[in-house]
């Protein structure tokens, strides 16, 4: 239930700014089976999960202000995930990033 209100909430967001907003989905998936299924884990843990997805997310935004013509798209799906697990690790809060 709680997915599908994200889902809902997320098309509002994306009609009203015309398609340039939106909520990251993808992450929020996994985030909820880890929360639910994995409840012992540490990396499902609610301080893993919260800085983990800010760290990852703030870097991929860093990595998005990169002009194409340095750092081509194709090369930031893998540079963005790896450089998160590391920070993610380096700080402590081991969390899958998203």
């Amino acid at each position: 239930m709680s997915l599908l209100t994200l889902s809902a909430v997320n098309e509002a967001i994306k009609m009203s700014t015309y398609g340039e907003q939106s909520i990251m989905l993808g992450p929020l998936g996994a985030l909820v089976t880890m929360h639910y299924g994995l409840t012992s884990a540490p990396a499902s843990q609610p301080r893993n999960s919260i800085f983990g997805l800010m760290v990852a997310g703030i870097i991929a935004k860093c990595i998005s202000y990169i002009p194409t013509i340095y750092l081509p798209v194709w090369i930031r799906v893998a540079v963005g995930p790896s450089i998160a697990i590391v920070a993610s690790l380096a700080l402590g809060i081991p969390h899958p990033p998203g």
